[in-house]
């Protein structure tokens, strides 16, 4: 019988399991064959209901915990022990006494529902609070700043929150599920696996630094944290948080470097670096104190008024507390006693130091020895003071020209020169130009124009418009200041006042002028004495010897030779005496002008030396000219010749006179030797008389000499007279052609 009910009851847990996962219409009809076998085999229905709350108890224990699905399989269960009844409904008592107990079960299994229906409900509200807490565990992890996540014991990444995405730029979906190594830089990977295998053992490690390599390839500094993930005390993975720190770290290397930088140039400058606290109290001193006032260490914490020299300190300690005051820093000079004594004059800069909130609580001082440029200072007030008095004796000034502020600095001599007070000078370009003579305006602007853009040294002379009206004669000298990129900055130079010298020089130039003039007239007088008087007498003593040469040509004796050989002498002698005539003074050059003169004088100096001269002259030139001028320009001429023929050995020459407007230009060029004037000065035997001529005749007649010569290629002469005034030669006294 045990064996039958043990066969039946397992039969009956089947097909009860079976329906329970769902076997339907079919489960209930398998039901019902098992009543009717239970019957047929006279189990009576409590028995089969001890089988059914058996087979229910296991059901229960199974289900443990999970109380929705509980209820739902003890609810199914009775509807199938129910079907499993139908084949007892004939058997009244048994049947009734089934039903009863049904009932009695039915009511504590209703009692066990609404106990059932009382734990879901406790169960939702648990897992409502569940659900709320994990939505601000997940929001919390979520807008964590700090990157956390989770790995699996072989290092496999499970989880990460959106600040990876952030931090890193990686998407968080490229790496969960693979292995977090590749994510370390290479140098710090035996670290981070050091890290991990003490996670694994159970520790938590202390915070730890690692290089991570972002998308875009940069190396970013973590700081992490890890602590072992547990389940049944075993560890199941690892919960890390990682906190970005690069930025922290580059300003620590900054901060090294500075640190450094700083240490390197206090360490290596001669400026005098102290930190002090608002009392005065040493903090910090640079090395370079110690040569001045001892070991920086040694000075720490004491009183930095201490080393100021007596008469000074009262005034520095003020100073110094009035910038603790006011926050503003102060540069003063005062004097300070050093270790042995010594007496230094020092510069200092004083600048406060605020702490977070504002608070005034460090001043540092950058101090300089200045003593050097205090003697330096005075010596250059003594070369001053000797400058103004030499400037004064000489009447030289200096000036500067700022060109970017356009201020204009005079010294006290230049002020003298132009008759202005220092204070009444407004100090720029036009007002300098407001004193220079109307007429010499144009002509100064020209010359400043012209430095700036070649930046060159320059030198020149106008006229100045005193306060009183009277003018006077500068001489300017200058030159151009320009920047690391080479454009104008200043103009500096000096001016000296020449108007006595140039008086002097205008009578020389008038003296040398008459004497000129007076050696030309006496020329003149002798050429016209020779050609006259002695040319008049040898022609006359010609005439006799050539009679006398006649009456004894028929007697061939030696009386007759002789006269024969001196009538050649004096015919010589007459030749030589118009020669010496013409060059004191050429008639053609009175007679006929300048144009005819050069002609003349040319077509004779290339029949004389063989030498090829080409004479050009424009129509111009026919013009009237005064005949100082004319004489000039001819003399120079003559020189230059006699200079090609004497050192140029050239085959050619030319010559040119040409007048435009006011201007007339005489040119004299040669194709000879050359020669480089300097090295040709130093030469022995060289005296350069005939240049220094010819250049002082131009001068005389207000001309400009120019004289160019390169070896091996000719020598070139040029004589240039401007403001010519134009003279007719029935008006020109100084002309026989008048």
């Amino acid at each position: 019988m045990k064996e039958s009910l043990q066969s039946l009851f397992d039969l009956y847990s089947t097909v009860l399991y079976e329906y329970l996962k769902g076997a339907g219409e079919a489960g209930l009809e398998r039901a019902y064959e098992l009543g009717r076998k239970a019957v047929e085999e006279g189990v009576g229905c409590l028995d089969l209901l001890k089988m059914h709350e058996d087979v229910v108890d296991a059901i229960m224990r199974e289900n443990h915990g999970a109380t929705e699905e509980l209820a739902r399989n003890v609810h199914t269960a009775t509807r199938f022990f129910a079907e499993s009844l139908s084949p007892y409904e004939m058997t009244s008592r048994g049947f009734q006494e089934a039903i009863e107990t049904l009932k009695a079960r039915a009511a504590d299994l209703a009692d066990i529902n609404r106990q059932l229906e009382k734990e879901i409900h406790e169960k939702e509200q648990v897992e409502k609070a569940l659900r709320e807490s994990e939505e601000r565990y997940r929001l919390l992890i979520d807008t964590a700043r700090d990157v956390i996540y989770t790995l699996s014991p072989e290092g496999i990444i499970t989880t990460l929150n959106p600040a990876f995405e952030r931090i890193t730029g990686w998407p968080r979906h490229e790496w969960i599920g693979k292995a977090f190594q590749p994510l370390v830089h290479p140098d710090d990977l035996g670290l981070a696996m050091q890290m991990f295998q003490k996670v694994l053992s159970g520790e938590s490690p202390a915070f730890f630094e690692l290089r991570v390599v972002s998308r875009s390839g940069e190396i970013l500094v973590g700081e992490f944290v890890s602590t072992p993930q547990f389940n049944n005390n075993i560890v199941v993975g690892a919960l890390g948080v990682a906190r970005d720190i690069t930025a922290r770290k580059r300003a620590e290397e900054k901060l090294r470097q500075n640190e450094e930088l700083f240490r390197l140039i206090t360490g290596n400058i001669t400026d005098l670096i102290a930190i002090l606290d608002t009392q005065g109290r040493r903090l910090y001193n640079s090395p370079s104190y110690g040569p001045l006032l001892g070991l920086p260490e040694d000075l720490l914490g004491t009183d930095s008024f201490a080393d100021v020299h007596p008469d000074d300190r009262n005034r520095i300690r003020r100073i110094f507390l009035n910038t603790v005051a006011s926050g503003l820093g102060h540069r003063e000079e005062y004097r300070l006693l050093s270790k042995n004594g010594a007496v230094r004059h020092i510069e200092s800069q004083g600048n406060v130091i605020r702490n977070k909130g504002g608070k005034i609580e460090q001043v540092v001082v950058v101090s300089r020895d200045i003593s050097e440029r205090k003697i330096v200072e005075e010596k250059l007030k003594q070369s001053e003071k000797l400058l103004a008095a030499a400037q004064q004796l000489a009447h030289i000034g200096s000036w500067e020209w700022s060109i970017d502020t356009n201020k204009v600095s005079w010294s006290d001599e230049m002020c003298r020169i132009y008759g202005v007070q220092p204070s009444k000078f407004s100090g720029s370009y036009e007002a300098f130009l407001d004193r220079v003579h109307p007429d010499d305006r144009a002509y100064v602007r020209k010359i400043v124009g012209d430095a700036l853009q070649s930046k060159e040294a320059f030198v020149y002379e106008h006229r100045i418009v005193l306060s009183d009206g009277g003018i006077r004669f500068l001489e300017a000298r200058g030159e151009v200041i320009v920047d690391g990129r080479g454009n104008p900055v200043r103009m500096v130079g000096t001016g000296q006042d020449i108007t006595e010298h140039k008086k002097a020089h205008e009578s020389l130039q008038a003296l040398a002028k008459r004497v000129v003039e007076a050696q030309e007239e006496e020329r003149q007088r002798i050429a016209r004495e020779l050609h006259d008087d002695v040319g008049q007498r040898l022609a006359a003593a010609k005439l006799q010897m050539e009679a006398m040469e006649d009456e004894f040509r028929n007697r061939k004796t030696s009386l007759f030779r002789q006269l024969q050989r001196s009538r050649k002498q004096v015919t010589a002698l007459i030749n030589e005496i118009r020669r010496i005539s013409a060059n004191l003074r050429p008639a053609t050059l009175d007679d006929l002008g300048l144009v005819k003169a050069l002609e003349v004088l040319c077509r004779e100096f290339q029949q004389a030396n063989n030498i090829k001269v080409r004479f050009v002259s424009d129509g111009h030139t026919q013009n009237g000219t005064d005949l100082h001028i004319e004489t000039t320009l001819y003399r120079i001429a003559q020189e230059a010749l006699s200079n090609v023929l004497k050192h140029a050995h050239s085959r050619s020459v030319e010559v040119q006179l040409q007048r435009k407007d006011d201007t007339m230009a005489l040119m004299i060029r040669d194709y000879g030797r050359g020669f480089e004037l300097q090295k040709a000065s130093l030469r022995k035997g060289y005296s350069g008389f005939g240049l220094i001529s010819m250049k002082e005749r131009a001068m005389l007649i207000g001309g400009v000499f120019q004289l160019d010569s390169v070896p091996r290629k000719g020598t070139t002469v040029r004589v240039e007279i401007p403001n010519l005034q134009k003279i007719p030669y029935e008006k020109n006294q100084n002309s026989p052609r008048g």
